[in-house]
């Protein structure tokens, strides 16, 4: 399995974040059901209820999710990388593939990010592959926008807040 478990330097050493990443899902509507039917471990009641059904529409799991991205964060020493795995093992019924910024960006569906968001991106950017020091082909035009991006959505994600 391709649980990763990591650090970040802004949250306490002792709540690791657990990654996982999935690719063919064939159980997607049984996952949608168990996220769904509520949590016990979080309070909802400090959200208010239509912020949670927009967040589950636009970046929840569907009947026909094939690609999932599982973040746990470690909130008491019993959720271990070893009781992720296990637990993700017999949840999801999924290919596990690695999780990096290149694997993840072949996943991404860009139109999908700019609708979400509401973004209009420039459609001038100089398409077409470039070649790197190593002579290898870059899509530069892909990593330009992607690049753009990013910066416009943590911008915006700021700006709101959590409203």
């Amino acid at each position: 399995m391709a649980v990763q478990t990591i650090y970040l330097e802004h949250i306490p050493s002792q709540h690791p974040i657990h990654i996982a990443l999935f690719k063919d899902v064939g159980n997607s509507a049984f996952l949608k059901q168990q996220l769904l039917s509520g949590n016990k471990e979080f309070e909802y009641s400090f959200i208010d209820a239509s912020v949670i059904a927009e967040s589950f529409r636009r970046f929840g799991i569907s009947d026909t999710t094939t690609s999932l991205l599982v973040i746990k964060v470690s909130t008491s020493p019993s959720i271990t990388h070893e009781s992720v795995t296990q637990h993700l093992e017999a949840v999801v019924e999924g290919t596990p593939i690695e999780f990096s910024d290149n694997t993840l960006s072949k996943m991404t569906d860009m139109s999908r990010i700019r609708k979400i968001y509401k973004l209009n991106t420039s459609q001038n950017m100089s398409s077409g592959k470039r070649m790197d020091a190593s002579g290898n082909g870059v899509d530069y035009a892909r990593l330009d926008e992607r690049k753009e991006l990013e910066t416009v959505i943590i911008g915006t994600i700021a700006l709101r807040g959590a409203s």
